[in-house]
């Protein structure tokens, strides 16, 4: 692109874009104006560029007009797939809805759930899950059978006083044991091993991040709407 047409789509397409998107283009999902504006301005600058290669002579308001028409019919700058369920232009056309994981799911009773309580799955990574079976196989070599014992006790959920009932021991004892198996974590793996097994997955607080964001879109679109 020539700096004639970098100047002109700055100081002449961009601004009549901006002052379109919020009246004529429709915003689906999470997108706002200045996102959508965006694709606007990428779509015009390739326009731009075409049209010069080609030697011919437009003018700044009719690749804005263009842009926006693009934007309308649910063409980005991404691409404009109707196949793709999370497509805009599929969105527009009714073949699929996009609905957020907070939203309400009617039911019986007095119980309420939310897409995400129906989907959401509570269950460790299964790579996490095979490191952890491998990591552990190396520390029970040697573990001696009551250290056996109380692990499988703690994993499974159980009560130690159960376990030292079956071993004919005092859960005193099994307490001990316990604490000295904390102790051989530590110098197994390290004195965070047992703070960072505590933690909730990265991937979680990436997913709960996702949904913030979404939800501070969703408030700002509602209150440009209203």
């Amino acid at each position: 692109m020539s700096p004639h047409a970098g100047d002109l789509l700055v100081n002449e397409i961009a601004p009549r874009i901006r002052s379109s998107i919020p009246r004529y283009v429709r915003f689906i999902g999470s997108e706002d104006a200045e996102e959508v504006s965006q694709d606007a301005i990428a779509m015009a600058a390739a326009m731009l560029e075409r049209v010069e290669n080609q030697r011919k002579k437009v003018t700044p308001g009719n690749i804005a007009y263009y842009a926006v028409q693009m934007l309308r019919s649910g063409r980005r700058s991404t691409g404009s797939s109707n196949a793709d369920v999370m497509g805009i232009g599929t969105q527009l056309n009714g073949r699929s809805i996009v609905q957020s994981f907070d939203e309400p799911v009617i039911c019986e009773g007095d119980d309420s759930f939310t897409l995400a309580d129906l989907l959401a799955s509570d269950a460790e990574d299964p790579s996490i899950a095979a490191a952890r079976r491998l990591d552990w196989g190396l520390f029970l070599e040697d573990a001696d059978e009551r250290q056996h014992s109380v692990i499988r006790t703690l994993a499974e959920g159980g009560q130690l006083r159960e376990s030292a009932r079956e071993y004919g021991a005092s859960p005193s004892c099994f307490s001990s044991v316990k604490q000295g198996l904390a102790k051989q974590v530590e110098e197994f793996w390290g004195p965070s091993a047992i703070a960072e097994a505590m933690q909730e997955p990265g991937w979680k607080d990436g997913i709960r991040a996702g949904r913030e964001r979404q939800a501070c879109r969703w408030e700002r679109n509602a209150v440009m709407a209203g």
